[in-house]
């Protein structure tokens, strides 16, 4: 984590708003995975870009108790579990989403520092692909435009699944499994398509549905990955995942353009 300990030097000495940006990114990618908590070097990473946010005056006032609270990921991680009780065993996708829902009035604020400092300028460029952050209204209209899309494409790609075997033997066993899942993930889509468009996005949110849907993606690539047509479809869908703001969607897509990469060089 050396680069980002350097950028958060760097916004602390400058506070400039392409650093702020950063730094901010850099925090909720630190969040919002519950693994290697006890890493001291991710940490102080946490502990540094947290410090940051908090004594930066343009956040006074909207920065979440949830964060004020915990000077540690694994506390802060702790007390997120603990919201589904003693007994429970959330799994680590719910537990970001919840995660993510609190903290995002840190992105809401960002977008409107960014058009605070654009104002009365006139551009052709939407502010989101300045500061890499979907307004709640951006991220609804970009939903509603790309998950019919990805909708489809499921549909497309059941249907290719449950052809019969060219040999007309018993279908394999992964296959079924694939199939299921894939199943799960259009119910978990068009559950996410309707809140959009009935203006329920932030409760979704909060029960961690986007995130499990890019689970049930990633299981149905796993299973299908051999095939050829699956593998294209789940490099489509991933993308237009990241494009919806899906967490964890966009890293996965970055490891299967990298696969293609390696693929077209052979």
């Amino acid at each position: 984590m050396a680069i980002a300990e350097a950028v958060a030097g760097h916004y602390m000495a400058h506070n400039d708003e392409h650093d702020e940006n950063r730094a901010l990114c850099e925090l909720m990618t630190l969040i919002s995975y519950g693994t290697f908590l006890d890493d001291e070097r991710l940490n102080e990473s946490y502990r540094v870009f947290r410090e940051a946010i908090m004594n930066d005056p343009d956040y006074r006032g909207f920065v979440p108790k949830l964060l004020e609270r915990h000077e540690s990921r694994k506390e802060l991680w702790e007390e997120a579990a603990a919201i589904w009780g003693p007994h429970s065993n959330p799994s680590q996708e719910k537990v970001a989403g919840w995660i993510y829902s609190e903290m995002s009035v840190l992105y809401h604020r960002e977008s409107q520092l960014f058009e605070q400092r654009n104002e009365g300028t006139k551009s052709l460029v939407d502010s989101a692909l300045w500061t890499g952050i979907q307004s709640p209204a951006q991220r609804v209209i970009t939903i509603r435009s790309t998950l019919p899309i990805a909708l489809n494409a499921i549909d497309v790609l059941i249907d290719h699944l449950s052809q019969p075997p060219h040999n007309n033997g018993p279908r394999m066993d992964h296959i079924d499994e694939a199939l299921a899942t894939l199943r799960s993930l259009r119910d978990a889509l068009d559950t996410i398509l309707r809140a959009a468009e009935e203006g329920g996005l932030e409760a979704i949110d909060a029960q961690g549905l986007p995130a499990e849907a890019v689970q049930f993606a990633k299981r149905a690539w796993r299973l299908t990955r051999n095939d050829p047509l699956p593998l294209a479809v789940s490099g489509i869908l991933f993308a237009l995942f990241s494009t919806a703001g899906f967490p964890g969607a966009g890293a996965f897509a970055a490891s299967i353009a990298l696969h293609y990469r390696k693929e077209q060089t052979r």
